[in-house]
Formats: C-alpha cells, structure tokens, sequence
C-alpha cells in the first residue's frame, strides 16, 4: 500500500497503532527508509515467488508418492515469506505482520546455528532403507569429546601435534564450540545489559519531579545555548566507538584472547548500562534545574513569586515540552558520568595490560593510561562552559561514572598492582587449552589451581626429574668412557 500512496500522493507516513503512539508518535515519516525497503521488496518479491514455485514444482514432480524427501521446516518459512509478500501486493497489508513477526523470531534463535556456533540437528531428510523400501526418522549422532588431560608444566600450545593427547587436538567447530559456551555461561550478565539498557528508554519516558524555582534566581538565568560543544553524536564517538575499537584491536591483534575480548567488551558494556540507568533515575527523581532553565521556561512577562513560596513551570510559555523537561535533568551530569566511566574503564584497561605498577616506573605508561581521564575532565567542563550543568552537577557525574569504571573492571580483571594484572579473570566455562594462560593471581583458589578438580596427568615432582635427568648423564658417561 506504501507503493500507491506514493504513487497517487508522494506519501510515505505510516500510521502507528494505538498503543504504540506514546512512544512513537501517531505518525511515523519513513523518508529514506521508504527506497530501501521497496528495493528489498522488489528483490526479494520476484525471486521469492519463482523459487516457491520451482521449489513446489520440482518437489510435486520428483516427490510423487512415495515421498522420499521431507521440507523442514526452513522451507515452511520461506513459504509463509513468500505468501506474506504476495499478501501485501494484493493490499492485504494486515497479513505482513502474522507472516513476518514469526521470522525474525526464527532468525535471532537460528543465528547461532546459522553460524556454527552450536551444533544444529535439523533439516535432515529422513532416511532410506533399500531393503524393505521404508523411510526411518533421521538422526544426528554427537560424538562426544572427554575432556583434555591438562600438563600444567607447560602450555599446551607449544606442543608438537605428534606429543599432544589424542583428545587435545581440536577441530575449528570444537573451537567454535567453545566460544558460544564462553559467552552463554555469562547470559545473564549480558541480559542484565540489555534490561539496563532497555529500562533506561522507560525512564526518560517518565515525567519525573519538578522542583519549585525562584524566578530571581541568577544561577538559572544562563543563556540557553542551541550548539553544545559536545553533541550526543561527538560524546559517542570519543567514549564509545574509539574506547571500543581500541578494547577489540588490543584483545584479537595484540594479546590474542578470546576470553580478554569477552571480558573487556562485557565489562565495557555493563559499566554504562549501569551508569546510565543510575545516572538516569537520579535525573528524574531530583528535579533540579538547569542554569539556563529561566530561558528555556520563557516566565510569562512580569512573573514573581508567588507572595507564600516560589514559582512553579506554570508561569513557562515554552511550547516545546522535551526542552522545559529537559531543563529540571541538571543533577547529576550525564556527559559527566558516561564519560568518567567509558573513559575511566578504558583507561583501566590500559594500565592493566601495560602493568603499571610493575615497580620499574615508566613515566610514559602513566601518561599513556591517563590520557583518557583527561578527556573525560574536559568533556565534563564543557558541560558549565554551555550552562548545562552546575559545577556540582558534573562532579557528582564524575564520583558515579568513576565508581562503576571501577567495579565493572574489577568484575572482570584483577587488581592493578598484581603481577598478572593484564590477564583477565578465569572464565567460568573453562577450557582444558585456556587452562595455563588465563590465571589471574597466585594466590589458593585462583588461577591454575582453579581447574585443578579437570584429570590429570601424573605429575612428577622437581626432585624426581632432576634425579632421572642425572642418572641419564651418569649412563652416557660410562658409554663414553666405556668405549
């Protein structure tokens, strides 16, 4: 329907259903997404329907009774695509949703299978038996791996393949394997993110406590400044992506850790969940005014206080609502916050890989760490630069982001000042080859002996080497002087 209405009208709004209009508006202008949606239309529209139809025709030829081949049930959902389709070029556009919802369900729970993160035992023909002429369910057999025999004397990546157990040489899907193991043992972390991160779209939604002002008041009659001097999209850039891409290079390119990219990115992405969720809700609950809150109020001509008490956001003529809301979210400061703890995360990170506090006292370590907590100052100064914040404002930010950088880190590395501080945390799905090269302290109950309770080799102590070493050399000397 969105064809003929840009046809016979140049119209591309959709209108949104009822209860979705509090978070979306009555009215939702595609705009650009319009020619992208039609050009995945047309090229998935004709090329479904002559695949649906070769795909029915072949099998309604070749398939006769008996049938021998069976669709699974990825083929159903390519059908319902494809009916889906026809059904919202015939007008029918109320289908598209019983059709295509289904779909992108199937998708997300299908990615791991698509990818070959986990094994996937479906979509397989039954098969036939030639004796009696019967087909019989088909079936995947799983062979099942023992686990590896761990020789903590050594890692077991510098091995030869010839020495290695049997059971240790590991195929790519077993690495594969592996990692989706890795990121499910941490679910719920990574659930608890997203519940952050999605309760905070809800709480900006909420109206929230508006505090009562004095109109006379000098600390909030700052000029409203249109241009910031940082934007959400440069505050993005400089804590989010650049941090980002810096965690992931660090962990694949330079230390090579599957588990130290898990861990940074998890720890990256809880710390500002937990920010901003926190940061968020305390916005909401205070109330407390901007610097520029008088002009973004616009009081009435002539406004006082009221003879008993202070004025209310009754006496404002501001016709747009999300800049008079905006104005009573001064405390804490959210640039300040987000970026203490990105920043602060970050910076972290870096003096946990490099080792700061390895006691040699590399000037150029220090700076290189702490460059990070610089941007966040001046990220955070620019906020009473633009009459955005209160000067206790950004500092309350800073104290909360700089508190989560921390636990979140912590959650997931060790201690600075400890030897193996650019190791992170054993994971809690232990593999017999991340045994050696993921301790993180040397103390009981962590680092190798924490997969002590995995079979073992016999190990042979010291002594007893040193001993078997010795009389090796006591027999090749008689052989020499023997001859």
């Amino acid at each position: 329907m969105l064809v003929v209405y840009f046809a016979e009208g140049g119209i591309t709004d959709v209108v949104m259903p009822i209860p979705a209009r509090q978070y979306f508006g009555k009215v939702v202008h595609l705009g650009p997404l319009y020619y992208l949606y039609m050009a995945m239309l047309s090229t998935f529209c004709t090329n479904s329907i002559n695949i649906l139809a070769g795909a029915s025709l072949a099998l309604l030829f070749h398939n006769w009774y008996p049938a021998r081949v069976f669709p699974g049930d990825t083929f159903c959902y390519f059908a319902g695509m494809a009916f889906a389709i026809v059904g919202v070029l015939a007008h029918f556009s109320k289908t598209l949703l019983l059709f295509f919802i289904p779909q992108i369900f199937n998708f997300v729970f299908s990615t791991p299978q698509l990818f070959g993160l986990v094994p996937c035992p479906r979509h397989r023909v039954p098969r036939y038996i030639h004796e009696n002429g019967k087909l019989q369910p088909s079936y995947a057999i799983f062979e099942e791996v023992p686990p590896s025999y761990i020789d903590l004397s050594r890692p077991p990546s510098i091995l030869p393949k010839f020495l290695q157990h049997p059971y240790a040489r590991r195929t790519n899907i077993d690495h594969l394997t592996s990692k989706w193991k890795l990121v499910a043992s941490y679910g719920m972390d990574w659930i608890i993110c997203a519940i952050l991160l999605g309760l905070l779209y809800l709480i900006n939604n909420v109206h929230g406590y508006w505090r009562e002002f004095d109109v006379n008041d000098v600390t909030i009659r700052h000029t409203y400044a249109t241009e910031e001097r940082v934007p959400m999209t440069l505050l993005g850039i400089i804590i989010g992506l650049i941090p980002l891409v810096c965690l992931v290079v660090l962990s694949t390119q330079w230390y090579r850790s599957y588990t130290d990219l898990h861990h940074s990115i998890l720890g990256f992405l809880l710390t500002i969940s937990l920010t901003i969720s926190t940061t968020t809700s305390i916005k909401v609950l205070a109330g407390r005014m901007r610097p520029d809150f008088i002009d973004r109020c616009q009081p009435t001509a002539g406004s006082v206080n009221a003879d008993v008490g202070l004025s209310t956001a009754a006496i404002c003529t501001q016709t747009d609502f999300n800049i008079l809301q905006d104005g009573f979210r001064s405390f804490p400061s959210g640039h300040s916050s987000s970026s203490f703890a990105l920043l602060g995360y970050f910076s972290f990170y870096l003096a946990g890989k490099m080792q700061i506090f390895d006691t040699k006292g590399h000037t150029i370590k220090s700076w290189i760490c702490w460059t990070p907590w610089i941007g966040a100052v001046l990220i955070a100064v620019s906020r009473t630069m633009d009459y955005r914040h209160h000067a206790t404002d950004v500092i309350a930010g800073a104290i909360i982001g700089s508190f989560f950088a921390y636990v979140c880190y912590r959650q997931y590395y060790p201690h600075l000042g400890e030897p193996l501080s650019h190791k992170p945390h054993n994971s809690r799905y232990i593999e017999a080859n991340d045994a050696y090269r993921l301790p993180t302290h040397q103390t009981e109950g962590y680092g190798l002996e924490r997969v002590t309770n995995e079979p073992q080799l016999p190990q042979q102590s010291h002594t007893i080497n040193h001993a078997r070493d010795r009389l090796d050399e006591v027999h090749l000397n008689e052989h020499k002087y023997g001859q």
